[in-house]
């Protein structure tokens, strides 16, 4: 039960990333009537509707880019490494919408977002996997888009009643609590292993296991961590 507590409230911590990118994809749906109106604040006039589509594709553009990109980050740097980088192309997001002048600083914004999106969905659920206890492995995968659809409905509720500039302001919070919590975690045991880190690795399974030191859960952790190894070496 401690492991299981134990676990819960790190992929807590890592779905921050999953919150702010849902606030990140909503964004657009609260703020499009000001964007479309002549009090916008763009120097290029308001939004056409050729403008809107564009801002609307180039997230799942973004997002292709942002799979295939920290899929191969996480292999190469590690699971922990890919989850700090994903805090920068959000971060700058976000910057983009508060300091945008132009809709071309939409554009690049929205591409930045599908980027986080797409490495998040990639790496945090591997993050997790790699982490987790097979009984519970399916109940937290699930918090994934749990945290998604919350953070897109928070957008949603935030944008009805705070202003266009204060918004991005706000939401920077949510990456910097999540790159402040990263600095406790440990990477996973599988991309330890992956790097050729043991002894790295075997601290990491200690670390997301409760076993203090009783004799028997060192054993068990042990016993894991071997069946682990072999399980690489396939």
């Amino acid at each position: 039960m401690d492991d299981d507590v134990k676990l819960v409230n790190f992929y807590s911590t890592v779905n921050i990333i999953a919150l702010s990118h849902g606030c990140a994809v909503g964004w657009l749906s609260p703020f499009l009537p000001y964007l479309k109106s002549a009090d916008t604040h763009l120097i290029t006039g308001p939004v056409t509707s050729d403008e809107v589509s564009w801002i609307g594709s180039l997230l799942p553009v973004g997002g292709f880019i942002g799979t295939v990109t920290f899929g191969t980050i996480s292999e190469k740097l590690g699971k922990k490494k890919s989850l700090f980088l994903l805090v920068f192309p959000h971060m700058i997001f976000w910057c983009l919408i508060f300091f945008s002048t132009q809709v071309y600083h939409l554009y690049i914004a929205r591409l930045l977002a599908g980027i986080t999106g797409g490495g998040t969905l990639r790496t945090v659920s591997l993050y997790i996997a790699e982490i987790s206890e097979n009984k519970i492995r399916g109940f937290l995968g699930s918090f994934l888009m749990f945290a998604l659809c919350i953070g897109v409905l928070l957008i949603f509720t935030i944008g009805t009643y705070v202003r266009f500039f204060v918004v991005p302001a706000m939401m920077i919070v949510l990456p910097s609590i999540f790159l402040i919590s990263l600095i406790f975690l440990h990477d996973s045991p599988t991309s330890l292993l992956n790097l050729n880190k043991p002894e790295e690795a075997l601290k990491s399974l200690k670390f997301y296991r409760t076993c203090g030191n009783e004799k028997s859960a060192i054993e068990k952790v042990d016993e894991e961590f071997e069946l682990l190894k072999r399980s690489l070496e396939l």
